[in-house]
């Protein structure tokens, strides 16, 4: 729902406070020993001193180590030797404990000297591993940055799609997803906006070390009925282990051009060895929209259009207002419950199985997933899901194998989401969707019944194949030869129909029966051989890594459209059609290679040094070109191991680390530097000619982008409390744009090289408490903020580019270039707008100014997980801060035979009226010409901020007998609950009215494991 934004400045202080000091105030609290007991004795124990010193496995002194009596309040801390003395009795149990250290116990004989020698806890930083793709590093030891969520978060949330489970979680990632209905598209940045073009800011997603593609291949003149699809659909999102994100140069340089805008490394479960264990995963949920627009009544839409007529001296007729002379005057229908209202469902089965012995693990996976539509009508998406994955080491550890297959198939026959529009702009008294014999309803023509889109069928048929092979030897000590081997397919079949029933009947004669057909794929297969050596010198140690990449992607499309149909019943068969034409018959290769290094140095688990590079091969760039160099340096520094700070300090860890260097980018499509010829639209006698539609170039080459981060890691009570703060500057140039031409070339631009240099900055910021740790509840939480910026730092002679208009130096590319609206003129009572240049004119685009820019200024989640017992509840709070489109930018002008949001009818009526909207009209005259002005003013921009709750997750562990190996948890799921905002659309996610919003749902599940 959404509620306009409140908060009081004092209670958000004070929850924050207390957030923040809960890990030092239950630190203190734990630290207080309870109140001893004193047991009557029946006898004289003897009374003594005990002495004794505290060491750190290297034999040096721990100061302030408390030793205490178990269950009483005698205790004491050792001095700077790390000394201590404390009376005590035979058979008491001395407690040793230190930030940083393992608690120890030991019981007082008949010695009056204990030493002791503690062991360093190892905390979450060093125990977490994160996947940096061609290597793993310890989140203590990276000098990186690098974002990870695991299965953990995954399982959490009731999502078909993998990114939408990264959403509010992480750093410097912006993640947005585009519509609500199911196999939709989301969008992806990682810290910021690099490239120009829209198409150029992908990250690199890799599955289990084989490339995956980013973009879709379905055919928008097939799926012009459906939503836009994601590649990433065609991923389980529970047979995920864990999402890495690779962000700055030094975890980004080893993968060269393809690290540019970020790399999205997916890594899928594993077997594990002991006896075979076998995993139920049940869901089943329903969904819907969780907001409305308030749009005008019936009274009100009448009152608004007879207005309009009068305004303009018009009078309605049958022919230019249906809704007034024709229809039922007394009818009203809410046309946004009755086209969007529905429910949709989603029912989820996943089986596994696994297990193996200490050489030989296996796992087995499959699984079905059912997803329908809020639209009217049984619309979906159905999912079938398979698994394989096996490893095997030898006997003596110097070999080690392994291999896994995933498939996914995805039947669709979703429509999309064109019922938005008639929900929202239908006159609240059109007719009945359907007559008194249950066909559509088309009221003698004299409307679009919104239904005949839904008369039209699609379906498709898309596969994904992924498979990757990976065998290494130990040759010596320390020394490894390893070769990784991937295949992936991703191919689809789709189909659109359109049936004479779909077609308004005054427009039959116009528009015939037809349907499109595309048949489309993508395969990868990718060989990467690599030698690695670890070794140590003393307290020093050395990692490198030697590789190679071959790559190779083929992209095929063949796309038709048929026409001239006898009969609806006749359009699958293509044969049946008297009319066949080609829209795209396409092959195209891209081929890859590479070579790449990394040389890492650390010096007593304190100082550390990464240095990578790449020198890649891209088809895609002409002779002379294809070639670049990419590398970074990568160095951490974990002062906290230094003298000052000894353990036993409040400050458990401290690291400040930094990176340097380039990534590229050749993300521009295949051969666009070789000439295109292209067939005439119209053959001559019966005869095909050829066409130029690219010119030749192959002097432009790779962009680039200059990373530079610095950054401070901290922990604080044992890493109970960490904070991390990361500053970055990505300076993209090189860009890859048309260069304009003169017309009289034949062309209005050509690909090339301009020296256009885009900036993001930000900063970024982590917490992550461990407010309450105890035997029967804990709580934890983690906040994130990202606050970015992005900036067109210069590109040479703009004014005279295509895109003078689009761009302004010094702007954001999401600039908003328009009219200055200066209000509703009391005097015409229709929309005016700020003469720039004086000449008494409005013109394009003499009058255009620098308006604001719509982007997300910052974003962030607070997420909190609570666990008492058996019972757990987590949930997440995601914030954007961002300026988008108004929702009234895809409404007709106010008066036309469109309804409108309520906040028409503060409108302009007489003169000297002070109004927000102009006057009402019915037809295209000087106040519709200044509405559409309208929509290209500031009026549109809009702050689109909002705050929402993401994801509940309530887990019960049901107890059962130990000795039956069977755990089952139940829990119930919620995601987009709750959302603050003052936008007045459907959605602040997507501002503006494009798609179907994303949906409030509600999950239950079960998870059964024996």
């Amino acid at each position: 729902m959404n509620k306009k934004s409140t908060s009081n400045p004092s209670l958000t202080a004070l929850i924050t406070v207390l957030l923040v000091l809960s890990p030092f105030l239950n630190t203190i609290l734990e630290a207080v020993p309870p109140k001893r007991r004193t047991p009557r004795k029946h006898f004289r124990v003897q009374q003594t001193t005990v002495t004794g010193t505290i060491t750190n496995p290297n034999d040096q002194p721990v100061l302030g180590a408390t030793v205490r009596i178990a269950d009483s309040n005698t205790g004491t801390v050792t001095d700077l030797n790390g000394t201590y003395r404390l009376p005590a009795q035979t058979g008491d149990v001395l407690v040793i404990s230190a930030i940083g250290f393992k608690t120890e116990r030991v019981t007082v004989g008949q010695q009056r000297t204990i030493d002791l020698q503690l062991f360093e806890d190892i905390t979450q930083l060093e125990e977490v591993t994160l996947n940096a793709g061609y290597y793993t590093v310890s989140e203590r030891k990276r000098t990186g940055s690098i974002e990870k969520v695991t299965a953990a978060d995954i399982e959490k949330q009731p999502v078909s799609n993998p990114l939408a489970a990264l959403q509010g979680r992480m750093t410097g990632v912006y993640i947005q997803q585009n519509t609500g209905l199911p196999g939709g598209d989301f969008n992806i940045r990682i810290r910021g906006t690099n490239s120009l073009r829209l198409n150029g800011n992908a990250p690199l997603y890799v599955v289990d070390g084989v490339p995956f593609p980013s973009a879709s291949i379905k055919d928008s003149r097939v799926s012009s009925a459906t939503v836009t699809s994601s590649p990433l659909n065609n991923i389980n999102p529970l047979d995920i282990a864990s999402i890495e994100i690779l962000k700055d140069a030094d975890a980004t340089a080893i993968y060269g051009s393809r690290g540019a805008n970020g790399v999205v490394l997916i890594t899928t479960k594993k077997g594990s060895s002991g006896t075979v264990k076998f995993n139920v995963h049940m869901q089943t949920g329903t969904a819907r929209i969780a907001h409305k627009m308030d749009l005008l009544n019936t009274e009100q839409y009448l009152q608004m259009r007879e207005e309009a007529f009068a305004n303009d001296n018009l009078t309605p007729t049958p022919a230019n207002a249906p809704d007034l002379t024709v229809w039922d005057r007394n009818r009203h229908t809410d046309w946004q419950d009755q086209l969007l209202g529905g429910n949709a469902y989603m029912n989820n089965v996943q089986l596994s199985a696994s297990g193996g012995n200490e050489r030989t693990t296996f796992r087995l996976g499959g699984g079905f997933r059912n997803e329908t539509t809020i639209l009217p009508g049984s619309f979906g998406v159905k999912k079938i899901n398979g698994l394989i994955n096996l490893n095997h080491k030898s006997t003596d550890n110097r070999f080690t194998a392994s291999a896994s297959a995933s498939f996914v198939h995805n039947h669709s026959d979703m429509m999309s989401g064109l019922l938005l529009f008639p929900a929202l702009k239908l006159a609240p008294n059109a007719p009945e969707l359907y007559d008194e014999d249950g066909n559509l309803n088309w009221a003698d023509n004299t409307w679009t019944n919104p239904l005949a889109e839904l008369e039209k069928k699609y379906k498709s048929n898309t596969g994904n194949l992924i498979t990757n092979a990976n065998l290494a030897f130990e040759l010596l000590p320390g020394l490894e030869l390893s070769s990784g081997m991937g295949y992936n397919t991703l191919f689809t079949k789709e189909s659109q129909f359109t049936p004479l029933s779909s077609i308004r009947p005054t427009y039959r004669a116009f528009i015939p029966r037809s349907a499109n057909q595309n048949t489309s794929s993508i395969s990868t297969w990718i060989w990467e051989p690599q030698l690695k050596y670890k070794r140590k010198f003393g307290k020093l140690g050395m990692n490198t890594l030697l590789g190679a990449t071959l790559q190779k992607t083929t992209n095929q499309f063949f796309v038709i459209n048929a026409k001239g149909f006898n009969s609806d019943a006749l359009l699958e068969n293509m044969q049946a059609a008297t009319t066949l034409e080609v829209y795209k018959d396409s092959e195209t290769k891209y081929k890859y290679q590479a070579i790449f290094a990394r040389l890492n140095f650390s010096y007593d688990d304190t100082y550390f040094i990464n240095l990578t590079g790449r020198r890649d091969g891209s088809s895609r760039f002409g002779p002379g070109k294809q070639y670049g160099n990419f590398g970074a340096l990568g160095a951490a520094w974990i002062f906290s191991n230094e003298k000052p700070f000894e353990q036993g300090s409040v400050l458990s860890f401290g690291k400040l680390r930094g990176s340097y260097g380039t990534t590229g980018s050749d993300q521009i499509g295949d051969y666009q530097y070789l000439n295109l010829w292209s067939p005439v639209a119209q053959p001559y006698q019966d005869q095909t000619g050829l066409i130029p539609s690219r010119l030749y170039n192959p002097n432009f080459g790779w962009e680039t982008n200059i990373k530079m981060e610095v950054a401070l890691d901290l922990g604080f009570f044992n890493d109970r409390l960490l904070f991390s703060s990361n500053f970055f500057q990505n300076r993209s140039g090189n860009q890859l744009v048309g260069l304009a031409l003169p017309g009289t070339t034949g062309f209005t631009t050509i690909q090339s090289n301009l020296p256009a240099t885009v900036e993001n900055t930000g900063w970024e910021f982590q917490l992550n408490t461990k407010n309450v740790s105890s035997d029967t509840f804990q709580w934890n939480t983690s906040i994130n903020l990202s606050v970015l910026r992005n900036k067109l730092l210069e590109y040479p002679d703009l004014e005279d580019s295509p895109y003078a208009n689009t761009y302004v130096i010094g702007e954001p590319l999401s600039v908003f270039n328009g009219y200055r609206n200066t209000g509703v003129d009391s005097a015409t009572g229709v929309y005016s707008f700020e003469d720039a240049n004086g000449d008494g004119f409005l013109s394009f685009p003499d009058d255009v100014q620098v308006l604001g820019n719509q982007s997300v200024d910052f974003f962030g989640g607070i997420q909190n997980s609570f666990q008492l017992g058996n019972l757990g509840l987590e949930f997440l709070i995601q914030g954007v801060k961002q300026t988008g489109s108004s929702a009234e930018f895809s409404f007709d002008p106010p008066g036309f035979q469109s309804n409108q949001p309520t906040r028409v009818l503060n409108r302009w009526q007489n003169e000297e009226d002070v109004a927000h909207v102009q006057r009402f009209t019915s037809t295209y005259n000087d106040a519709a010409f200044k509405y559409y002005d309208l929509l290209v003013s500031d009026y549109t921009l809009v702050d689109a901020s909002f705050l929402r709750l993401r994801n509940v997750s309530i887990a019960y562990d049901v107890p059962l007998p130990d000795k039956s190996n069977i755990g089952l948890r139940l829990y119930l799921q919620g995601q987009n609950l709750v959302t603050i905002t003052n936008y007045k659309g459907l959605d602040p996610e997507n501002p503006g009215v494009n798609e179907i919003p994303n949906l409030r749902q509600y999950t239950l599940g079960l998870q059964l494991n024996f």
